[in-house]
């Protein structure tokens, strides 16, 4: 019991630790419950557990996942510090184009008006004497006058401009440097945060398979005492049922935690490629991988079918339409149940749209956490949805 005392003081320590805490302790009381947490899943994964009581073992299992839970908190934290820097010198990259643009815009606009004084003269004691003279039309020198100090006026602007824009330059420069450096950091943390969630799930996973040998073990112990003592069976086998059910639910987070980090994969060389079982145009294929890449990282995993060749088509339009030719070639989409597009004019022929499936089954229901999600998060990456159909989304919602 030595271990689940242990646990239990340290459990405690968490408790006071996160209470209390100001703002400028928030960091340092941070560090502090990460170092209990993490010396409570490594006292955790040193439990026999072949040999530990019951309470001991569910102890440590608690204290695994708890860990892993918390180390992919950091890595999500990480991921998205990382995602926001990336973006923040994206931003800066993007704003220091558009300032050169405009220095190379005002450089033209300023060459441009020295022609024109070059071909008109830029000293404005000449433009006076032209002005003055008795053969020039009153008219035509309150307009010239009024031209030349336009001129004036306009070149001091451009000027004025252009050492603008170079003090923004500047600036941007300096916002360019921290950027890089913010973009490096958040990267360093990533790769930290994903060791240790890589070290974390490998003692969770070690303790697992320790704790699932147990089961095995224990509930023949629970068959063989059945006759003897039927009371202390029963009680065996409660318990290992409730060991079960928490290594049941290590596996789950293990899976979900699988089935996020996977990386959509784009198969093919042709127009039509696949992504992660999805036929698609490889104009869209890179959006529909990032797509998939960003639901799996929300717990939302999709599929569906994407391309669909002609006569596919066709057998969509007999199913839904009727079997004539009319009922198949020209009968309006609108009145098929559901409405299907005329052979040559779906999307799906041109690998533009997909119809979306979460847990294998087509997405039907408005109310749905996959629907929601796409309605949410899909025309990030290009997609639209069809209103009549849950399910069906393309490039121009058709």
């Amino acid at each position: 019991m030595t271990t689940l005392l242990l646990l239990v003081v340290v459990g405690l320590l968490l408790a006071q630790v996160g209470a209390g805490a100001g703002e400028k302790e928030l960091k340092e009381l941070k560090q502090q419950r990460e170092a209990l947490r993490e010396q409570r899943a490594a006292q955790a994964a040193s439990v026999d557990a072949a040999r530990a009581e019951f309470e001991e073992v569910v102890a440590a299992l608690d204290a695994l996942n708890a860990d892993v839970a918390a180390a992919e908190e950091r890595l999500a934290a990480a991921q998205k510090a990382k995602d926001d820097a990336d973006a923040a010198l994206e931003s800066v990259k993007a704003q220091e184009e558009f300032v050169l643009s405009e220095m190379d815009s005002t450089r033209e606009e300023i060459s441009q008006l020295a022609v024109k004084w070059y071909v008109d003269g830029r000293d404005s004691t000449r433009q006076s004497e032209l002005l003055s003279t008795s053969d020039v039309d009153p008219n035509q020198s309150a307009v010239r006058q009024a031209l030349f100090e336009v001129r004036v006026g306009r070149e001091t602007q451009l000027v004025d401009q252009l050492r603008q824009l170079g003090d923004d330059l500047d600036l941007l420069a300096l916002e360019r440097d921290q950027a890089v450096a913010d973009a490096a950091d958040t990267e360093n943390r990533l790769a930290q945060s994903l060791t240790e969630v890589e070290a974390a799930r490998n003692r969770q996973q070690e303790f697992a398979d320790e704790v699932e040998s147990r089961l095995d073990a224990r509930l023949a112990e629970a068959n063989s005492l059945a006759e003897l003592d039927a009371e202390l069976a029963a009680k065996i086998r409660a318990e290992e049922a409730e060991i079960a059910r928490k290594l049941a639910e290590a596996r789950r987070r293990e899976e979900l935690a699988r089935r996020r980090a996977a990386v959509p994969t784009i198969v093919g060389a042709g127009d039509i490629v696949t992504v992660s079982g999805i036929r698609v145009h490889k104009s869209i294929a890179n959006n529909v991988a990032n797509l998939l890449a960003a639901a799996a990282r929300d717990g939302i995993f999709l599929s569906g079918g994407g391309y669909r060749n002609s006569s596919s088509q066709i057998a969509l339009r007999r199913a839904h339409c009727g079997t004539s030719d009319y009922d198949i070639y020209q009968k309006p989409s609108y009145r098929c149940r559901p409405p299907t597009a005329r052979p040559g004019h779906s999307m799906h022929e041109r690998g533009l749209a997909i119809d979306f499936t979460a847990n294998g089954r087509a997405i039907t229901s408005r109310s749905s956490a996959a629907y929601k999600w796409l309605k949410a998060n899909a025309g990030k990456y290009g997609l639209i949805n069809l209103p009549s159909e849950p399910w069906h989304w393309s490039t121009t919602g058709q």
